[in-house]
């Protein structure tokens, strides 16, 4: 089954209120389910930091232990930029500029503003879903993650010329996604 039917039929199984989940980029897609998608949901874009989404991706990857941060940087700086990490910045980037095209047409929700600025947040996304929403985030421990996301977790492994490299790779999107941060 394609991404587009797998999508769709997910779509058309689930009942009011709801939540549909993909993690696919909009490359992904045909312009007819995208269509379909943002004509019959209200759609929530989350969008992270892509250095801390490119930690995240490395660790629950099973790549290297997070207890193991000395043999991860060793890796890192010994294979980037050529390294299988690189290309999930090009995915971050590609999952950005793929969206942006329809951003008028979904709500666009960063994860450091639920973390940081929950109240307002949840405010904003109640707003737009017409419905209510938790008034706290639950306890890290009750949520299905991989990790904790912790917000410029990035910073304690990453050096210097591989988070210049992600800024400048990704300038663009990271000024867009910028926009939406408190």
């Amino acid at each position: 089954m394609s991404t587009n039917e797998g999508l769709l039929s997910e779509l058309e199984k689930s009942s009011t209120n709801q939540l549909v989940f993909t993690h696919d980029i909009a490359e992904n897609f045909s312009e007819s389910t995208i269509e379909q998608i943002l004509s019959s949901t209200k759609t929530i874009f989350l969008v992270r930091c892509p250095k801390d989404t490119l930690l995240s991706w490395i660790l629950a990857r099973d790549i290297f232990s997070e207890y193991d941060l000395d043999r991860l940087k060793r890796k890192l700086l010994e294979k980037y930029p050529l390294a299988p990490q690189y290309d999930r910045i090009d995915f971050w980037r590609k999952n950005i500029e793929g969206w942006r095209k329809y951003e008028d047409r979904f709500l666009v929700v960063r994860y450091e503003n639920l973390l940081n600025h929950y109240e307002q947040e949840s405010k904003r996304i109640s707003e737009y879903l017409s419905l209510p929403v938790k008034d706290k985030l639950p306890p890290v421990k009750q949520v299905a993650l991989s990790r904790k996301g912790i917000i410029g977790d990035h910073k304690r492994v990453f050096d210097e010329e591989l988070i210049n490299m992600i800024d400048t790779r990704c300038a663009e999107e990271i000024r867009y996604i910028d926009k939406f941060l408190y």
